[in-house]
């Protein structure tokens, strides 16, 4: 992380841990006081390796798609393709579970799920969410942030906080 930085753009005070899907890679940015504080690389949430339930190896979070566009299975779940939708639903366990390690040790004020990854929230929201509170440092006392779904909008839209 770079630094200095003033105390009020600190991690965990006005901070923004932007969670992206673009081109079948998955990533993260923390921005702060309109910097990103993440170096070249850092954020690479796609290769989080999911263990538990997927191969006695694990398979990368981007893995998990089977080489297949979110949008794609999005789009066929909504259809009602009940493996599309299982496949969207283990992804957003599994998304949760990269989200919570990565919150738990960036600290943000807020977390934000944009363009694919919010435009899929009616499919898993349940499953993000429950992952991210399961597998939270915070269990106990409650998220200390909020969590907000941005799905690809119209320009001049604004996102709204859920």
């Amino acid at each position: 992380m770079s630094s200095p930085l003033d105390e009020a753009s600190l991690p965990g005070s006005g901070s923004e841990l932007r969670i992206t899907s673009s081109h079948g890679k998955t990533a993260c940015r923390l921005l702060c006081g309109g910097e990103d504080l993440l170096p070249a690389g850092a954020g690479d949430l796609g290769s989080f390796l999911v263990a538990s339930g997927a191969s006695d190896e694990g398979i990368e979070l981007d893995g998990l798609l089977g080489g297949v566009s979110l949008e794609f299975l999005v789009r066929r779940a909504e259809q009602g393709n009940a493996d599309d939708l299982g496949a969207v639903e283990r992804f957003g366990r599994s998304l949760g579970a990269a989200v919570s390690y990565c919150a738990t040790l960036l600290d943000p004020a807020a977390i934000v799920f944009e363009d694919d990854l919010a435009a899929a929230e009616g499919l898993y929201r349940e499953e993000v969410l429950g992952a991210i509170e399961d597998d939270s440092y915070w269990q106990r006392e409650g998220l200390p942030y909020v969590i907000e779904w941005c799905p690809p909008r119209p320009k001049g839209r604004l996102c709204f906080v859920n």
